[in-house]
């Protein structure tokens, strides 16, 4: 995830007792859950990555019991000097996962600082502003940093992670490839 820019969308803790908060997202609503306690369970990928108990040369069985059998005490005894580049958020810091209240003047600001350009093609959009988004490097879209916003046309933005599914009028793609080509 940090080689994709989305490292930041992840908290860090040492909690030993292996639960976390969490807000659920509810899909009817479109809101965040009350915040509850969840068991924390281990990335595989993680697991792999550190080689944890040899589980990257293990079998499917075993990895799966090594993933069951997790001792985040003896995890962190183990492996505490491997945390030298901890998460920029805890728990307590993490930002609202939504989009702010001020998230409109926020953009906005973003794209007139950046003079209506887009960072990746070089499209200038100040009359077309419309087509001017802007994109949260890490995913999260409650971390407003100025770090994480990048100005973006909206076929620049599509093209990033996780944003395949954007629809994009053609007729705004037509626009954007004609402005490019001038």
């Amino acid at each position: 995830m940090r080689q994709k820019g989305r490292f930041n969308r992840y908290v860090s803790t040492a909690d030993a007792d292996s639960y976390f908060r969490v807000e659920p997202w509810e899909f009817e609503t479109k809101t965040r859950g009350a915040e509850i306690p969840s068991k924390l369970a281990p990335c595989q990928n993680c697991l792999k990555y550190l080689n944890y108990d040899g589980f990257e040369n293990k079998k499917k069985g075993d990895r799966k019991a090594i993933k069951n059998n997790f001792d985040i005490q003896k995890f962190f005894k183990n492996y505490e000097l491997v945390f030298r580049c901890l998460l920029l958020y805890n728990a307590d810091t993490f930002p609202e996962g939504n989009y702010t209240s001020d998230w409109a003047r926020i953009s906005e600001n973003t794209r007139i600082n950046a003079n209506w350009k887009c960072n990746d093609c070089g499209v200038h959009l100040v009359d077309d502003r419309h087509l001017l988004h802007v994109h949260h490097k890490d995913g999260n879209r409650g971390n407003n940093s100025s770090g994480n916003l990048e100005p973006l046309c909206c076929v620049c933005h599509k093209k990033k992670p996780f944003h395949e599914s954007m629809h994009i009028e053609p007729k705004n793609s037509q626009l954007i490839d004609k402005l490019i080509s001038r």
